[in-house]
């Protein structure tokens, strides 16, 4: 959770509540720009099974809000890069196919040198040749009107975060491919 999260939902509506965004592995609040709290800063419990309830929001632990707690402030850019993106993926009102989305990305990618050499993590190909490949495996089974083998958005994501200065141009080089 993000602490000035915390406060303002006190000030506007009484109460607080679980952000979808906070529960994920990022890192950062994406509108106040400071470190999220994964566990209780005043017990140290995980905010899960066998840690604290989720109802912790609304109640207290050891006599303490979590609006009182203080928030750390961010210095990391691209973990405040990361959570914007999400937040505008997330709010993003069309569906964006896996399909349009690695063409998007391997047209980029291949203006970057460096980005287009670069190994994938756990793979023997690079940036370039994984999107490629995978694209290929895409167009083959929809050429056969099947599903293709499921793959996890992360890796897009995470080229995405790279490829991109932020998701406006992201959806923009989308719209330019679709014209």
């Amino acid at each position: 959770f993000c602490p000035i999260c915390v406060r303002e939902d006190m000030s506007v509506l009484g109460f607080s509540y679980w952000r979808r965004s906070h529960c994920t592995d990022l890192k950062v609040c994406a509108k106040h720009n400071v470190v999220l709290n994964k566990s209780c800063p005043l017990c140290a419990k995980r905010f899960s099974f066998g840690g604290h309830d989720l109802d912790v929001m609304w109640k207290t632990c050891n006599g303490y809000h979590f609006s009182q707690i203080k928030a750390v402030q961010n210095t990391d850019p691209t973990e405040l890069k990361k959570s914007q993106m999400y937040e505008q993926i997330q709010s993003f009102s069309h569906h964006i196919s896996e399909e349009a989305a690695l063409a998007a990305l391997l047209k980029n990618v291949n203006l970057h040198d460096t980005l287009k050499h670069e190994a994938k993590r756990g793979s023997e190909r690079s940036l370039g040749e994984y999107i490629e490949w995978r694209l290929g495996i895409i167009l083959a089974f929809r050429s056969e009107n099947r599903l293709p083998p499921e793959e996890s958005t992360e890796f897009i994501f995470q080229v995405l975060v790279r490829a991109f200065p932020d998701f406006s141009s992201f959806v923009s080089e989308l719209r330019h491919d679709a014209a």
